[in-house]
């Protein structure tokens, strides 16, 4: 059962195979040219149309995409302003104590704001106090008088121009490793507050690590500086802005607890849409990338298809915001009206190269129905022709043999019925051949079993079954006038049979034998009639061989040998 149902499956492959290659080379001949070229600019057409389509839909997409850099960079500016606001406010309150600000009002101050819930990133606002190294030991005096013994500018040594972090809130262990430090001790900070002092407006570092930092999640950071001066109002020059310079109310800002806030915000579809990056300048003047949201473990490999970037001056400093395209938001892209336009060009491609194909093979169908109907008129004048001539010469030697009317008109119609014999069998077969046997019995049915018939299924063409029908048409006339069917003890072996051959390859040996009657005579040669000369002519046109006729005591014996080919060609004219 196995096996059965495997052959099955075999089979049906090898047709479908084969199938599918008569189709193939049916549809690469050269009638189906135009329709594959046809085809061809069909489908371009469709698929420029496609692209055209497509990138459409990409350009509006990746607009969409810019609008998201647009808001995130609105909410970042919207954000940074909030908290210079924050800054002022601080600014306001030391330079309204100019006689010395006080340790609890700031703390009570900046709780009331709530800086640690509603400013994420902040990591504290402060105070820092510039002073010439001659105020050091001052300084450092009051500030420990406040409470803090141990006290002291970080980091120590010789400077022209010392500034202590004296105010800082919250004040808990990470704001308490800041306390007391120089930030003017350090380039970065320095260049920033520097920028601050002369300007008068708020100002942000570059990227440095904050002193906030421990040892594990560390992030990049940036100082958000606004200078107070010794003067009820700005200064209105550079020089005097640096002449009476107080101190600068500043900010720590951790960049990831910053950015990651904005982006869990409501209405923020970057945060599922995109992926972030961003650098900034740093101390060498290189840029230093201080943010990355990246692909969650796990997730699968992605390449973006959309990505955008700008560059914004965040209070002095320049930020490079660069986003690429998530699979979330990449799904949010339509290609339906693109994918429809392809199925329906390929469809209508398809459409009308099956027209143009279906008219080409009308049109070839008309030319071989034509081709053949141009054939069988050019077959039917030659086979009428031909007949007429047969008809002609049975005619012409039907009535010359000396006979009376009535005896010539009985000949030329029997003639004439074994001549409508041969041509039965060839409109049956449509002119492909005629059977031997078929012929030699139809003739001899009359006489039953006095004519023993045998040989192999030989199929002539349609020139020789006309001959073959004459002779054994003359044959048995002349068997029942003269020979072996003249008396009731006469007998006829009728047989023939293929054999090889040097020269032709296989050739057919025919033979009639009549036993039993009357010796045979020849006839005299002035007596030779149209069926002695038909006797003597070759089946096949161009053989060599004739037929040979015996006549002796025991009856008459005709034989003939000719090419199996010559005697199946359709083409082979008459031998009459």
């Amino acid at each position: 059962m196995h096996k059965d149902t495997i052959g099955n499956s075999n089979f049906h492959q090898h047709w479908i195979i084969t199938r599918l290659i008569s189709v193939l080379d049916t549809l690469t001949k050269p009638l189906f040219r135009v329709t594959w070229i046809v085809f061809l600019l069909s489908m371009i057409a469709t698929l420029l149309m496609w692209r055209i389509v497509v990138v459409a839909i990409d350009t509006h997409a990746s607009e969409q995409f810019d609008d998201l850099l647009l808001g995130f960079n609105g909410e970042v500016e919207r954000t940074l302003t909030a908290y210079e606001s924050l800054l002022r406010g601080s600014k306001a309150l030391v330079q309204a104590r100019r006689q010395g600000l006080d340790r609890e009002e700031f703390h009570e101050y900046l709780t009331a704001v709530e800086i640690t819930d509603r400013y994420p990133g902040l990591q504290g606002v402060g105070y820092s106090k510039l002073f010439e190294p001659s105020q050091l030991p001052s300084v450092t005096a009051q500030v420990q008088a406040e409470g803090f013994p141990n006290f002291e500018v970080k980091p120590q040594g010789e400077r022209n121009v010392y500034s202590a972090i004296i105010f800082l809130e919250p004040f808990d262990a990470r704001n308490k490793r800041a306390f007391g430090y120089d930030m003017y001790s350090e380039p970065t900070r320095r260049a920033a507050m520097d920028r601050a002092r002369d300007t008068g407006l708020p100002t942000a570092s570059n990227a440095v690590e904050l002193l906030q930092e421990t040892t594990t999640d560390i992030q990049s950071g940036f100082l958000f500086y606004l200078p107070v001066y010794d003067a009820k109002s700005l200064p209105s020059s550079q020089q005097e802005r640096q002449q009476f310079i107080r101190g600068f109310v500043y900010s720590p800002i951790r960049v990831g607890d910053f950015v990651n806030a904005i982006l869990e915000r409501e209405r923020m579809p970057v945060r599922e849409q995109a992926l972030i990056r961003i650098t900034s300048d740093t101390a060498t003047g290189q840029p230093a990338e201080i943010y990355r949201k990246s692909t969650p473990a796990g997730a699968p490999l992605h390449t973006s298809k959309f990505k955008t970037r700008s560059t914004t001056i965040y209070y002095g400093v320049p930020w490079t915001i660069e986003l690429s395209s998530t699979l979330a938001f990449e799904h949010t892209v339509n290609y339906r009206l693109a994918w429809l336009l392809l199925a329906c060009g390929s469809g209508l491609s398809i459409l009308l190269a099956g027209l143009v194909g279906s008219a080409a093979v009308r049109q070839d169908q008309m030319r071989q129905s034509n081709e053949r109907m141009s054939l069988l008129t050019r077959e039917l004048t030659h086979r009428v022709k031909n007949t007429l001539a047969v008809v002609q010469s049975i005619a012409g030697r039907s009535l010359v043999e000396g006979r009376s009317l009535e005896d010539a008109r009985q000949v030329f119609t029997d003639r004439l019925h074994a001549l409508a014999r041969a041509h039965s069998h060839l409109v049956d077969s449509a002119w492909h051949g005629a059977s031997m046997g078929s012929l030699v019995r139809e003739e001899l049915e009359p006489f039953g079993a006095r004519a023993t018939v045998s040989g192999p299924e030989i199929k002539l063409g349609a020139n020789s079954a006309q001959t073959f029908a004459l002779v054994i048409h003359e044959l048995a006339t002349n068997a029942t006038k003269h020979g072996a069917l003249s008396v009731a003890e006469g007998r006829l072996l009728i047989r023939w049979f293929i054999k090889s051959d040097d020269q032709y390859g296989q050739t057919v040996k025919f033979t009639w034998r009549e036993s039993g009657g009357p010796p045979a005579r020849e006839p005299e040669p002035g007596r030779r009639g149209f069926g002695q000369i038909l006797l003597r002519q070759p089946l096949t046109h161009g053989t060599s061989s004739k037929p040979q006729t015996t006549y002796g005591e025991n009856g008459l014996v005709y034989e003939f040998e000719a090419p199996l080919l010559a005697l199946s060609a359709s083409n082979t004219p008459e031998a009459v």
